[in-house]
């Protein structure tokens, strides 16, 4: 048993990592065997299909890291967990001491959670604890239970540093998901995530945005066909973008008899 973490790691070490290897283009599609495809490709829609792939992945991998943004206190059960062990649980509750920040804007809240590792809070001697913790906490802040924090008890030096890392996690969150355009996207990326926070599947509106940006509802604008822009796409490397954004464009195009095309691809 005790050698089994090594046994673990030496199995890691000695097993070799799988290496996908792609079909080539020609044996999937049908326009990619005939001789310098790549070079008779439009121009145009070669550009604005490398713009709207950037931006489809840009978005995609914006909107997943959102969704697992928490607006919950991760740390409030290891306060609940201190109170309790100290019996004060009836006298003051988690939620309390919360309270306390609340009037503390989220700038302040940052600098208390920088000052608090710099002052190394968890190793103050009990006799500089009132002082160090009006250097530490934002101004306004009630020193009802101060006392509380620095009760260092039963590990309560955490209090004050899950508080603070609660707050400051919780007003960033609240900052990302409130701007999830930001000043620095390209024209083509604002356009996919606008109003995308109004949709529950943001996929589908996601595609639905990518379509929009190749045909324009607006007819003085330039399209881009959508054959061309399978060709380019799969030119790209890019057949992720393909078989989620233009399906029915990409089936078209595909290597077999027609209706061995159709089975396959909704098999899949």
């Amino acid at each position: 048993m005790e050698r089994l973490p090594y046994y673990a790691y030496m199995l890691g070490q000695e097993t070799k990592q799988y290496k996908p290897k792609p079909a080539e283009d020609e044996k999937l599609f049908t326009f990619a065997s005939e001789p310098d495809w790549k070079d008779n490709l439009d121009p145009f829609s070669m550009e604005r299909v490398k713009a709207v792939v950037s931006a489809y992945h840009a978005a995609d991998a914006r909107i997943r890291f959102i969704k697992h943004l928490s607006t919950d206190f991760k740390r409030q059960k290891d306060v609940v967990r201190i109170l309790f062990s100290r019996g004060q649980l009836n006298t003051v509750s988690a939620e309390q001491l919360y309270a306390l920040f609340d009037a503390a804007p989220a700038d302040s809240i940052r600098k208390a959670r920088r000052a608090l590792t710099e002052n190394k809070w968890h190793l103050t001697p009990k006799k500089n604890r009132g002082f160090v913790w009006f250097s530490i906490v934002p101004s306004g802040v009630s020193t009802e239970y101060m006392d509380v924090f620095c009760d260092f008890r039963n590990g309560g030096f955490r209090l004050l540093g899950d508080i603070l890392c609660d707050l400051d996690e919780l007003y960033s969150n609240q900052k990302i998901l409130k701007n999830i355009v930001r000043d620095g996207d390209s024209p083509e990326l604002k356009f996919i995530l606008s109003g995308i926070r109004h949709f529950s599947d943001y996929k589908e509106t996601i595609v639905s945005n990518c379509i929009a940006l190749l045909s324009p509802p607006d007819r003085r604008e330039r399209r881009v066909d959508f054959d061309e822009a399978v060709k380019c796409a799969v030119a790209l490397g890019e057949r992720r973008f393909v078989l989620e954004v233009m399906p029915y464009s990409a089936l078209e195009w595909t290597v077999g008899p027609a209706e061995k095309k159709k089975r396959r691809w909704f098999g899949r």
